[in-house]
């Protein structure tokens, strides 16, 4: 297939919100192709100002989560009753229950997610794998805070015309799971009893006037969410590596594949696979390509140094296993679908290093962010005074005086506190019967 972007608007291809496949795959079992999936979320209140979630918790995303399967397993679909998997990820976030599902002889090849987006408008990648068998992706995103609703790609056919799709841009609508009857991103829960078919929201439908997304007078609800699918690598198995004028290629022998996996013993018997393979011109030797690079047989053998340095250098990445009880299962010369099994296993772990290191990466953009807002947001403080003096003596000694008592300030208000009370008091003292009694004979 050619370069240009695939652009999928689901209001059109999905059938009430679900996105289906595009044609039937027909990708050779034996290919192997890594896709990286992005989701860009739009969710912000100049496009949604309705009900627009502030605080306690403000707009965010849960964490995505992604399959990629065969034809029949099915994540969730539009117009069907969720199941309990769906039900919790959609009401509470959760996903033990749909973490389940993915384990196992269940139809699935790949399980992936990406940190959860913790404002209205983000974005989270990650990369998956699929197969001429699993050409399938789903994916499932919750509205943080919401009843029950959620954004999600149902069962995308990946392989077109026997050819891997290169690029494909989904645009997608919020869902509703039918599980919660709230009607506003912070209703409390209100179960839907029975459960109502999963179905895609739209600015008119629901059209209770107090549905958080029911905007009258548009036709369409402006676009919340966009997955970016991409091809990045493929990995294709052949009996035998055509010839490439053009192409250079990267030699690994896999007598190293087998020792590094399955100890000296595999090593040896690879090794001996090898010699053996001298003396017969006619032996098939199976070759892998990946993109620029190729992982065939060799009639050399690594030094017991070389072997060393690859042991010792799993041994500084905390990587190293103890295999030798699995010896057994060594990698026999000419197997190509062990040489792909050690294709992926590398490539898994170092996408799983890329996805520690981005959630230690957003935990610590987290706290910055959080210490940064206690610091914006400080509380009101108000006047603080000192106690009252003692009154001072009266302004008079016969007769009516008055005295005094005064208090200063400590701390003047700020930020919209309390304003200072008065800081001086007078009161009325003294009496005419103080007063001599010649003070009132005035002839």
């Amino acid at each position: 297939m050619g370069s240009a972007w695939v652009i999928v608007c689901v209001a059109v291809v999905m059938a009430e919100g679900s996105v289906t496949a595009l044609s039937p795959t027909t990708c050779p079992p034996e290919e192997l192709t890594v896709y990286r999936v992005a989701m860009e979320s739009h969710w912000s209140p100049r496009d949604f100002p309705k009900h627009y979630p502030e605080w306690r918790p403000p707009a965010q995303w849960s964490k995505l989560i992604g399959l990629s399967h065969d034809r029949g397993f099915v994540l969730f679909r539009a117009g069907e009753i969720a199941d309990e998997g769906i039900k919790s990820f959609a009401e509470t976030g959760r996903s033990d229950l749909i973490d389940q599902r993915a384990q196992g002889e269940n139809g699935v090849l790949d399980a992936f997610n990406t940190p959860p987006i913790t404002e209205g408008v983000g974005m989270a990648e990650s990369h998956f794998f699929v197969d001429g068998n699993h050409s399938r992706v789903s994916l499932i995103s919750k509205i943080v805070p919401s009843p029950d609703w959620f954004v999600g790609v149902d069962s995308f056919e990946l392989c077109e015309d026997g050819n891997w799709v290169d690029n494909v841009k989904i645009q997608v609508d919020p869902l509703d799971a039918g599980t919660d009857n709230g009607l506003t991103f912070t209703s409390p829960n209100w179960p839907t009893s029975p459960a109502e078919r999963i179905f895609r929201i739209t600015a008119n439908y629901p059209d209770h006037p107090a549905h958080s997304f029911y905007y009258p007078t548009l036709h369409h609800l402006p676009r919340i969410a966009t997955f970016t699918i991409s091809k990045m690598k493929e990995y294709t198995l052949s009996a035998r590596m055509e010839t490439a004028s053009h192409t250079s290629y990267d030699v690994v022998k896999i007598e190293d594949i087998a020792y590094k996996h399955f100890g000296d013993e595999a090593a040896t018997s690879s090794k001996s696979d090898g010699e053996r393979s001298n003396d017969s011109p006619d032996d098939n030797r199976i070759k892998v390509s990946v993109m620029s690079n190729s992982v065939e047989t060799d009639d050399e053998t690594e030094t017991a140094a070389e072997l060393e340095d690859e042991e010792d250098e799993d041994a500084e990445l905390g990587k190293k296993k103890d295999l030798g009880s699995i010896t057994q299962n060594r990698i026999p010369s000419g197997s190509a679908m062990a040489v792909i099994d050690d294709i992926v296993k590398n490539y898994q772990k170092e996408q799983r290093k890329k996805r520690r290191k981005q959630r230690r990466k957003q935990r610590r953009e987290e706290r910055r962010r959080r210490r940064k807002g206690l610091k914006k947001i400080r509380p009101p403080r108000d006047c603080r005074v000192s106690e009252w003096s003692e009154w001072s003596p009266c302004s008079k000694t016969c007769g009516i005086g008055e005295q005094t008592r005064t208090r200063t300030i400590m701390k003047h208000a700020r930020r919209g506190g309390k304003v200072c009370p008065v800081l001086d008091e007078t009161t009325w003292c003294g009496s005419a019967r103080a007063c001599p009694r010649n003070y009132f004979n005035w002839s």
